[in-house]
């Protein structure tokens, strides 16, 4: 009686805890080897670019926010350092994976080519939502994305929701 009441209660747990196992995986942020996006909003272009890891490169980030005169680019590395991200997947599903990604940065002001301000240290929060859905470049799928910066005084810039690709 106990053996049986044992295995039923296997089942009954294994069926509470083993759902996922048969259900079809979403998009995996391992998987990524790069997630661009963009938008236009009233103070001026913003674009974002993740590149995952590769077997020369580790993980970096780069962000833009034109405005017509300077811009400013926020990186997730300086000239002799990329810095590290801590990942948090936030959400998942059969068709979607969102992720929140951390790490120190570098802010700078630039006119054409010249840099006029920088590098700012700078702690980068980057919020992306990887989906399954085909983009309109082939081979790529439909991302969002956003990205903020923030220094010792608090939050210097945001760059609200951006849609994109990924692959």
């Amino acid at each position: 009686m106990y053996r049986k009441l044992l295995v039923g209660m296997g089942v009954v747990l294994g069926l509470l805890t083993g759902a996922t196992v048969g259900q079809a995986q979403g998009p995996q942020f391992s998987q990524v080897t790069i997630v661009g996006a963009s938008n236009v909003t009233a103070t001026g272009n913003n674009a974002g670019t993740f590149n995952g890891k590769s077997a020369s490169s580790p993980a970096f980030f780069q962000g833009f926010h034109y405005t017509g005169g300077p811009h400013l680019q926020f990186n997730s590395y300086t000239p002799t350092v990329i810095y590290p991200f801590t990942v948090k997947i936030v959400n998942s599903g059969p068709t979607f994976q969102q992720v929140f990604l951390t790490s120190k940065g570098t802010m700078y002001e630039i006119l054409g080519v010249q840099v006029t301000g920088g590098p700012s240290p700078v702690q980068l929060q980057i919020f992306i939502t990887l989906t399954s859905k085909a983009a309109p470049t082939a081979g790529y799928k439909v991302a969002t994305m956003s990205f903020k910066a923030f220094n010792a005084s608090g939050l210097v810039f945001d760059s609200g929701p951006m849609t994109g690709q990924w692959k």
